[in-house]
């Protein structure tokens, strides 16, 4: 019994296996294991210290500059090592497009000064990149969309697992190398293991000793402890990289198709039935209802946006749902047809509310423009499930993800907030309004803005110099935007570097 134990362990290997997660340091592995684990170490571990290097010193405060660029490129390289490490050859179809769209987001980040398309654009880039891991390192043939978001979380949950992973590796590492190695891992290990402890004896002793406290505040100001902050977010990045390849690298995500359950028939054509005759209604009232009414070119209209912009995602759902778990047939496509038109038309209406909105008000924003946006992606994506509903073979996961790719890069490089200046100002400068709102209306624009928007106020006069009895003053507020954004090398920004040039050339500007 005891020999096929060891022979179990004997051939236990790290690469392809699942790990119990439960296991404690204590347990027992065989030396075959242990040398395993030296080896990913060895393998693993210089691109991954080379890695969060490179993020710490291009990422590190500077996440919206030419810095970010390069930080996919270098990203893309530890990747495709990895990728070769592991055994996979050539990349799938899709990985280039992949990594060609984090390049774009990288580009947008150093072309804008929008926070929101900024942290949209990281955000796109760390997802766009785990969707060309989980492409290259499982099978995703037939994944449906709820199977890649399941298995983006299970990635992102277990790879933190993976720390133990890490240590282990590095102590199997550290006693297969040389002495002098192996002594100082040791250091290090007793460092790290000492060092949550001593930080709570150390306070003890401050808070017993306010001498002894006012010495040590004195040797970190000496020391400047901000120089702790660069050294963790190395350790994270390496650490993260270190970790996530570690789980990749195990092929312990596979999910199996299984055939769905399949809903009545009857229900289903049921509900589709009741839920085309309320749209087909809802669509007749809005040909035949009052549209000349004020109240229908207000609030109401901007209100009711909202409400069908819901009932538009809403449907969606419900399709992709039926699409999953109804059988098909050709009633069914007719139906599902009829479903999907109502839905353009409740998109159509949702579109036009907001138009009459911004028309009747003269007013864009930011806000305002996302979710014409999202409207559109909807749109786009509704044709993509009608496309499914006549073929059901149409790989709708891969449509949606370029779509929303393509449709996302137009918005982040389109500098959105310089086209909601130059509107606002346009219907501004028309002057049907009060002076004094008018001067508000500045203000606000202004500080709802970014930088992207100096061009559009240059081009209406707004950065020259301004009259003493003026309140408003655009040159004052574009340089507290610009207030502790140096464009050296490593930070330097479009947008910014534009509207610092704008404001030098502007004649008489006060800054």
């Amino acid at each position: 019994m005891e020999t096929t134990k060891n022979e179990q362990e004997a051939t236990h290997t790290l690469w392809d296996s699942t790990p119990d997660m439960t296991s404690s340091w204590s347990a027992k592995e065989s030396e075959e294991a242990k040398a395993e684990r030296a080896a990913v170490c060895k393998k693993l571990a210089p691109p991954s210290l080379a890695f969060g290097l490179a993020c710490t010193c291009l990422l590190y405060n500077n996440t919206a500059s030419v810095a970010v660029p390069l930080f996919v490129l270098a990203a893309a390289a530890y990747i495709l090592t990895m990728m070769r490490q592991a055994g996979i050859a050539h990349t799938k179809r899709g990985t280039w497009f992949c990594l060609a769209v984090m390049l774009l987001l990288g580009v947008s980040d150093c072309l804008t000064d929008n926070a929101c398309i900024i942290a949209c654009n990281n955000c796109g880039i760390v997802l766009v990149l785990l969707t060309a891991l989980l492409h290259n390192y499982c099978d995703d043939s037939r994944w449906a969309p709820g199977t890649w978001f399941t298995a983006m979380l299970r990635c992102a949950a277990e790879s933190t697992c993976c720390l133990n992973d890490a240590a282990r590796d590095t102590l199997c590492w550290g006693r297969a190398s040389s002495s002098k190695n192996r002594q100082l891992l040791y250091a290090l290990a007793g460092a790290a293991a000492s060092a949550p402890l001593l930080a709570l004896v150390i306070a003890l002793l401050c808070s017993a000793d306010g001498r002894y406290a006012a010495q040590l505040g004195w040797l970190a100001d000496r020391l400047d402890a901000g120089a702790v902050k660069p050294i963790l977010f190395f350790a994270a990045s390496a650490l993260c990289a270190y970790c996530s390849t570690r789980f990749l690298w195990k092929r312990s995500i596979a999910y199996a198709v299984k055939e769905s359950r399949k809903l009545p028939s009857a229900s289903v054509f049921t509900a589709l039935t009741l839920f085309c005759a309320v749209y087909v209604s809802f669509a007749c009232s809005q040909f035949t209802g009052d549209a000349g009414s004020t109240v229908h070119h207000a609030a109401c209209a901007r209100e009711g946006f909202f409400q069908l912009l819901a009932v538009s995602a809403i449907n969606v759902i419900v399709v992709q749902a039926i699409l999953r778990h109804a059988k098909d047939g050709a009633a069914l496509r007719v139906l599902l047809g009829v479903f999907c038109a109502c839905t353009y038309l409740m998109a159509a209406s949702a579109a036009l509310r907001m138009l009459r909105y911004i028309s009747y008000y003269g007013a864009l924003t930011f806000l305002r423009v996302l979710v014409l946006w999202t409207l559109a992606v909807l749109v786009l994506l509704l044709t993509g499930q009608l496309v499914q509903v006549f073929r059901r073979d149409f790989p709708l996961f891969r449509y949606g993800f370029t779509v929303v790719c393509l449709c996302y890069l137009a918005i982040s490089f389109a500098r959105p907030d310089y086209w909601i200046a130059s509107y606002n100002l346009s219907h501004l400068a028309q002057g049907t309004e009060s002076p004094l709102q008018a001067a508000a209306d500045l203000e606000q624009l202004a500080r709802d803005t970014s930088c992207d928007a100096a061009p559009a106020f240059s081009r209406y006069g707004y950065l020259a110099a301004q009259d003493s009895r003026q309140d408003f003053n655009y040159g004052k507020l574009l340089s507290k935007k610009l207030e502790g954004k140096a464009l050296t090398p490593r930070t330097w920004n479009f947008s910014r570097a534009q509207a610092r040039s704008l404001m030098d050339a502007a004649p008489g500007q006060v800054h």
